[in-house]
Order: structure tokens, then C-alpha cells, then sequence
């Protein structure tokens, strides 16, 4: 628990006995702006170094086969076949028995009465996060819409469509995921599966762009190539291949892996697995592709910055290792030079100077206490010199650690 008590409503109350004439939503702005500054100020806050899992689902499709060191014998083909248009984005199976609803299956009692970014409430937000591609009204005006805001009961989606009233939402197991038929052809992403009979197992699925090749009838495999991490994150900075226990290479250029793998047939004989930069997705998270592609389910942990939310509701507090007392003088500052009318009485520059000096000074303060917790400014790379699961090659060949290794402590 954060040893300061202050919250949004208490900083906007501090503010307001200096500054009686500003609106509370433009305090409340003053505050946010100077968050933000202050989690920009430093690359990294030791406090904010977070935990995550990225879990890799089971591929699927009779184009899958498992490759050694992973399960043997490999499961029997399941999915069927495919069919293609080219042009089209709409790809139809047979005998695929594709997940339908299986993440997602609810219906939007209001409807969507208009275009656009639109805040809605659905019957229930289970399974819609900020990466969610829902499949909305199947039964009447479909489209898919990416999710880019989750609150507590309702979500934010781009609507391109009205939709009547109690709407169906669903989304399948395979959204996001990629669809390929074989390295000489491109790989798509699963945008949303439409229909799927659960009898016979036919049904169609949505790319989020056409197939531009000629039809294409045959096998193929569905697995998750494209991933997105957490969506508070700011930074990446470690991730572990829990299977082999090795590190992943991180922030690899896709001119490496399309120079190295161009066809993406890389499959299995190298312990290492890489993440590589694709940008952000259409709802705004840092998407990777992993390369090679895992061809059997299994876990990664990782680590990462995260960014600290904006403030919107009263309750909402500052990070727990920041002195509130530093928002308050920014804060104060920025609003003691705005000035509401030509004779405001509360317009006082001076005054504005004072704070934002306190401000800086405070902040200063925080960036040491900070900087004391993990030294980053004195750290060494020394891991860099050293193989995954094996004694640092740095320091078994320097002569200060020689002795080290041999039960010694060595002259340090």
C-alpha cells in the first residue's frame, strides 16, 4: 500500500483552493499532463517493472505437423480443407469445425445507434479485451470491429454499421491468429470466423485482407505467428521460452527475418526464438511476430515496463513511488499561468515560477530515490558475453573472477 493517502479528488481539491475559477475537468487535464511528463522524465521506473504470460495455443489444421524436439507421435490431422476467391477475403472450409463463439458470445441489448468510436454495453464483457475482433449482428448487418477501450461493463469499438438492438457479439478461438497454406503464399491473419455448422463442420472464416493469388483449394494450419503483450506496456524488456528455459531475442527487424527466413520455414533445430517488431495493431498494442513460428503449445513469460493509467475517476492515485506532492506543484504551476479573462486574479506568473521550480526539484528528488533502488546508470552489460543456461564466458576469462569459479573470491 502507497504511503501517501492523496487521490485525484484531494490533488484537484489542493489546486482549486489556488485556482477557484478553473473547471474541475480542466485540473483535471493539468494533473494528467504532468503525469505523464513525470513517467516521460525517466525511461524506466524501477516500480513499474511488471510481469506477464503469453501462452501459445496448439496450431490447427491438417497442414500441421509437428517437428522434433516436440510431441511425438503427432496428433492425427483435424480441420479439413480450405477453398479460396482470389479477391476475395473470405475463406470457405469444409469439414474444419472451426471455433464459432467460443471466446465470445453475448449480444448488445441497446444496439448501435450510431457511426464511428462508439462506447457501448454489451450483456456481458467476458472474453472482450483490448485485442478482441468481435464478429457483431450475423443476423443482420455483420461487420468486424476492433475493440480499442475496455472499462468495467461496456467497451469502445470502431463501428462502421447501425445496428438494431440485442445484436450478436461473438468472436472465435482463431481471431488474430494466421492462416497458412504453404511457404510459397502469404500469410493471413484470421480476422473473424462467420459461420460453422456444428453437424457437418463447414463454415467460412474472414481475413483482414483479400486473397490475392490464384483459388486456392487444399490443405492448410492455423496458429498464432502475430502477438500482442500486455496493453499498458511501455516497454518490453525480457522474455523466457519456459519449454528449453532460454531467452528470446528481442526487438528483431523484419528485414532479419526476411533476409534470414524469407518463406518463414524455419520450424524447429534452434533453441532461440525472436521477436520481431511489426508495429502497433488496429487497436494500438506493439504486435511481434515470432519467428520461428511455434509449432506446439507452450508458455512464455516475460517483463516489461508498464505505463501508469491516466487519472479518470476520483478514486484513481498516483503511482505509489511518487510523491503526489510533485503532481500538485506542476500542476500549480501550469495553472497559475492560465489566465480566464484579462483581469483574472488568480493569473500569477510569478507565482508559476515558483512552483514549476519546485516541481523540477522535486522530480529530481523522485529520479534519484529511483535511481538508487537499481543503479541503471552504472550497469554493465556483461550478460551479453554469456550463453543461455551456461557460466558468464566474460568473467571465466577475466583474471579478477578466475579464482572464483575455483571455490576462491578472487582479488576484486
Amino acid at each position: 500500500m502507497s504511503q501517501f493517502q492523496d487521490n485525484l479528488f484531494t490533488l484537484r481539491g489542493r489546486i482549486n483552493v489556488a485556482r477557484p475559477n478553473l473547471s474541475p475537468d480542466f485540473i483535471n487535464n493539468l494533473l494528467i499532463d504532468r503525469l505523464r511528463q513525470i513517467q516521460d522524465d525517466r525511461t524506466f521506473w524501477s516500480d513499474l517493472l511488471t510481469p506477464g504470460i503469453l501462452s501459445i495455443p496448439q496450431p490447427y489444421g491438417p497442414g500441421y505437423t509437428p517437428t522434433p524436439p516436440y510431441p511425438s507421435p503427432p496428433p492425427p490431422p483435424v480441420g479439413g480443407t480450405i477453398t479460396t476467391v482470389t479477391g476475395s477475403p473470405i475463406v470457405t472450409g469444409l469439414a474444419s469445425f472451426w471455433a464459432l463463439d467460443d471466446v465470445v458470445n453475448s449480444n448488445i441489448p441497446d444496439g448501435v445507434p450510431e457511426f464511428g468510436y462508439v462506447e457501448v454495453t454489451p450483456a456481458s464483457m467476458q472474453g472482450i479485451d483490448t485485442n478482441s475482433r468481435l464478429y457483431v449482428d450475423a443476423a443482420g448487418t455483420p461487420e468486424i470491429v476492433p475493440v480499442v477501450q475496455v472499462n468495467r461493463t461496456s467497451f469502445v469499438g470502431k463501428f462502421s454499421t447501425l445496428h438494431n438492438p440485442a445484436c450478436t457479439i461473438t468472436q472465435s478461438s482463431l481471431a488474430n491468429q494466421q492462416l497458412r497454406v504453404g511457404e510459397s503464399y502469404p500469410i493471413f491473419t484470421v480476422a473473424a470466423v462467420t459461420a460453422s455448422d456444428p453437424v457437418t463442420g463447414n463454415g467460412t472464416l474472414q481475413l483482414t485482407l483479400p486473397w490475392g493469388g490464384p483459388s486456392y483449394s487444399g490443405v492448410y494450419v492455423i496458429q498464432l505467428m502475430y502477438v500482442t503483450l500486455a496493453p499498458n506496456m511501455k516497454a518490453l524488456i525480457a522474455v523466457k521460452d519456459e519449454a528449453t528455459g532460454f531467452p528470446c531475442r528481442l526487438h528483431v527487424s523484419l528485414l532479419e527475418a526476411n533476409h534470414v527466413d524469407p518463406q518463414r520455414s524455419i520450424v524447429g533445430g534452434n533453441p532461440w526464438f525472436s521477436f520481431v517488431d511489426l508495429g502497433a495493431n488496429d487497436q494500438g498494442n506493439m504486435m511481434y511476430e515470432m519467428w520461428p513460428a511455434p509449432n506446439t503449445q507452450r508458455q512464455f513469460s516475460y517483463w516489461y515496463w508498464k505505463q501508469w493509467p491516466d487519472f479518470v475517476r476520483d478514486t484513481d492515485v498516483p503511482p505509489p513511488f511518487i510523491n503526489p506532492s510533485i503532481l500538485y506543484y506542476g500542476a500549480l504551476a501550469d495553472a497559475k499561468m492560465h489566465r480566464t479573462s484579462r483581469d483574472d486574479p488568480f493569473y500569477d506568473p510569478e507565482g508559476s515560477r515558483y512552483y514549476q521550480a519546485r516541481f523540477e526539484q522535486a522530480l529530481q528528488q523522485a529520479k534519484n530515490s529511483d535511481e538508487s533502488k537499481v543503479l541503471q546508470a552504472l550497469s554493465q552489460p556483461w550478460w551479453k558475453f554469456s550463453a543461455p543456461g551456461s557460466y558468464d564466458t566474460w568473467q571465466l576469462n577475466d583474471p579478477q573472477f578466475s579464482t572464483l569459479w575455483s571455490g576462491g573470491f578472487g582479488p576484486f
